[in-house]
């Protein structure tokens, strides 16, 4: 399951920074635990190796997180741009094969049209 994450972020002191945010800095220990910490939310939501997770979040600490997340799992990171309309971020859920979709507030529009399984993640921490 690590030997997804690359090499570069295992060698870093879990000190060093590794992520500045306007809300919030990670460590690389802090985005180590925290990555593991939602591959393990994700795999007891059903999500299995191989499988399509979209991501549907701003760039960020949570973008970072969830991407690293989703690798450790085994499972593969669906990029969705938030600036695309709601009908072309439906089309790339529906047509990707995404089994869930990661997103923080309110539900997207494009939801009703496909049916992931979903996974508000404001909780981050």
């Amino acid at each position: 399951m690590e030997s997804v994450l690359p090499d570069v972020l295992r060698a870093q002191p879990a000190q060093n920074l590794c992520i500045v945010d306007t809300e919030r800095s990670l460590t690389y220990g802090e985005l180590e635990k925290q990555s593991r910490l939602f591959s393990v939310r994700l795999a007891k939501e059903g999500i299995e190796k191989k499988e399509r997770v979209g991501l549907y979040l701003a760039n960020g600490w949570r973008y970072v997180v969830a991407f690293y997340g989703i690798l450790r799992l085994g499972a593969i990171p669906v990029p969705i741009d938030m600036r695309l309309t709601s009908r072309e971020a439906g089309f790339i859920i529906s047509n990707s094969g995404c089994r869930a979709l990661v997103f923080t507030g309110d539900a997207p529009a494009f939801l009703d049209r496909v049916n992931p399984v979903r996974f508000n993640v404001p909780a981050l921490e």
